[in-house]
């Protein structure tokens, strides 16, 4: 059974148990709280909500849904990592059906099939899935970053959809994706996406999403991410941002979006991770040290080896950032 706050995403329980399995791993806690009997209990139920090939592949979110969802797949493929599996029941073709078949005509990429629902949320979703996978013929590489660059805003970060207002969430999302294609050097003007991006620190405070709101915990994340991958993570506040994230820790553990609010697994999610990389930085001193993350893939570096261990043929001569 689900807590109350997280019924209605029943269907987004892969997702769920991404963030609080994802937190453990940064948090170098996952064989001292998780049980061999129930990792493979983990394993075994993410396997159950493998789809197969005929019925569009990938991983639907819980058994509430009905077919493949593209974050789904995504979160499935980093809770395999997570948990150490060796993905010999991992069906390949069948993810490379339901990758193919999610990409649209403009390049872009639909959350499940027959959904409308299509941005870069989904299209940083299927990069992440072939970069995992080492295999990009599952779709059509060149015309899926075409669809990234344009989403460009004027302000020279990107949007969720072309011709929309530029926001962090959905920068982090094209930033990420053309690092894990290896195409990052095709962003125009990226002196002033770097400057968009280190703007967004609020002074002696966290990250907004936007010009003109409040920090929010999540984008210490979304911008700190950008930020690593783009090369300037040095440039942030560092002690202003670990400040902020911990004034937003409740007694009761966890991190909510602002302080005050409850807490809630996302937020505290992709505060630990915004932390692991201030500490990777120097930036504070902890007791129980964080585990590296790769800000591009949003895992941990020891469950990014196990992949290239596991479905890569030799590893990368360089890890991602």
């Amino acid at each position: 059974m689900l807590p109350a706050p997280y019924v209605r995403g029943d269907d987004q329980r892969m997702t769920f148990a991404y963030f609080c399995l994802g937190a453990l791993d940064l948090l170098q806690q996952l064989d001292t709280v998780v049980s061999q009997s129930d990792r493979e209990a983990y394993t075994s139920w993410v396997y159950g909500q493998q789809i197969s090939s005929e019925l569009g592949g990938g991983f639907r979110g819980s058994p509430a849904a009905c077919r493949g969802h593209i974050t789904m797949t995504y979160t499935a493929l980093l809770i395999l990592a997570i948990l150490r599996d060796d993905f010999s029941r991992l069906d390949r073709e069948a993810l490379r059906t339901h990758i193919s078949q999610l990409q649209q005509p403009d390049g872009s990429f639909a959350c499940a099939q027959d959904s409308p629902e299509k941005d870069v949320r989904f299209s940083y979703c299927a990069f992440a899935i072939a970069y995992m996978l080492h295999d990009w013929s599952m779709m059509d590489k060149q015309a899926a970053i075409q669809y990234l660059l344009r989403c460009q805003h004027y302000e020279s970060a990107f949007a969720q959809e072309p011709g929309l207002e530029s926001h962090a969430g959905s920068t982090y999302c094209v930033v990420a994706a053309l690092c894990l294609a290896d195409n990052l050097n095709r962003i125009p003007c990226q002196p002033a996406l770097e400057r968009w991006v280190l703007s967004r620190q609020c002074q002696g405070s966290g990250f907004q999403g936007r010009p003109e709101k409040e920090p929010d915990t999540c984008y210490s994340f979304w911008c700190g991410a950008s930020a690593k991958i783009l090369g300037c993570h040095d440039k942030i506040d560092g002690m202003s941002d670990v400040n902020w994230i911990l004034s937003a820790a409740s007694p009761m553990g966890g991190i909510a979006k602002v302080p005050s609010e409850m807490p809630d697994i996302l937020h505290s999610y992709l505060s630990i991770v915004a932390l692991a990389m201030h500490a990777e930085d120097g930036v504070w001193a902890q007791d129980a040290p964080f585990a590296r993350a790769s800000g591009a893939l949003n895992l941990s570096y020891a469950s990014l080896n196990w992949i290239y261990a596991h479905l890569w043929s030799a590893p990368p001569e360089e890890l991602i950032p």
